[in-house]
């Protein structure tokens, strides 16, 4: 799976997305990486889970790109909302205290969503419409 995060990949990538897309996707790959390696001895679950999320849509590409207007409005509805639980964090925040298992679910969405998002638009076969 890794050996297909080519340089033709990323350059895609660039092309769909532009520098700000890449800069995302390298961000966040670095975070989730950072902290499954730092978590893995103490909560091993919260590890895999951002990982796992990753790698899920890398098994669904082809059905993602025969179907690039509905992925791609899934795709900004999900970082909507991401965007809307970061956004109420305080809230959020109470939620890890009553139901800690809500921390992994969402680091799954995080890794999902960065999963979804760099699989799918660094397929050559998808290009973005100005």
């Amino acid at each position: 799976m890794f050996e297909n995060m080519s340089p033709a990949r990323w350059k895609t990538l660039k092309r769909n997305t532009g520098l700000g897309g890449v800069v995302k996707t390298v961000f966040l790959l670095l975070v989730i990486g950072l902290v499954a390696v730092l978590a893995f001895r103490e909560q091993p679950l919260l590890a895999a889970a951002g990982m796992t999320g990753f790698c899920i849509p890398y098994l669904l590409k082809e059905p993602m790109v025969s179907r690039p207007g509905p992925t791609s409005k899934t795709l900004q509805v999900f970082a909507w909302g991401l965007f809307g639980l970061a956004f109420i964090g305080q809230t959020v925040r109470d939620w890890f205290e009553q139901f800690p298992l809500a921390v992994v679910i969402l680091w799954f969405s995080l890794g999902l969503y960065l999963g979804l998002f760099f699989w799918f638009w660094s397929d050559e076969r998808i290009e973005k419409a100005d």
